[in-house]
C-alpha cells in the first residue's frame, strides 16, 4: 500500500498542438493503472488525443466540454466521464473557474 499526496507532486504545465493553460500532477503509476490530477484554466484546453487505453475522468471541480469527434458533452463536478480506447478526445474550460478532472487511465503497455 501507498499513500502519495497528489497536491504534493510537481505541476508539469502543456501549451503546444493545441493546448493551453492545462496543468498535470502525476502521473502515479501502479501495476495496471495510472492516475493524473489536470487543471485547465478557464479557457483553456488539453490538446485532442488518442490513446490505446480506456480513460475515467472525474470533475471535482468546475465546468467544462468534453469534446469526442464532432460530439460536445457539458461536464462539470460530480460527473465521470468514460473515454473508450482510440477515441480521440479534448477537454475546454468554458467556465470562470478551473476545471479540476482526476483521470485514472491504464499504462501506457496496456492496449498496444
Amino acid at each position: 500500500m501507498r499513500v502519495i499526496s497528489m497536491l504534493g507532486l510537481p505541476v508539469r504545465s502543456e501549451t503546444g498542438d493545441g493546448a493551453s493553460g492545462l496543468h498535470y500532477r502525476g502521473p502515479i503509476d501502479a501495476e495496471t493503472l495510472r492516475l493524473n490530477h489536470v487543471e485547465i484554466d478557464p479557457g483553456g484546453m488539453s490538446r485532442a488525443h488518442h490513446h490505446a487505453w480506456e480513460q475515467i475522468n472525474y470533475v471535482l471541480s468546475g465546468s467544462g466540454v468534453l469534446v469526442c469527434g464532432a460530439e460536445e458533452t457539458a461536464v462539470s463536478a460530480g460527473d465521470a466521464v468514460l473515454v473508450d480506447r482510440d477515441e480521440r478526445h479534448l477537454f475546454r474550460n468554458d467556465g470562470d473557474t478551473p476545471l479540476v478532472l482526476l483521470g485514472v487511465l491504464g499504462p501506457e503497455s496496456v492496449g498496444q
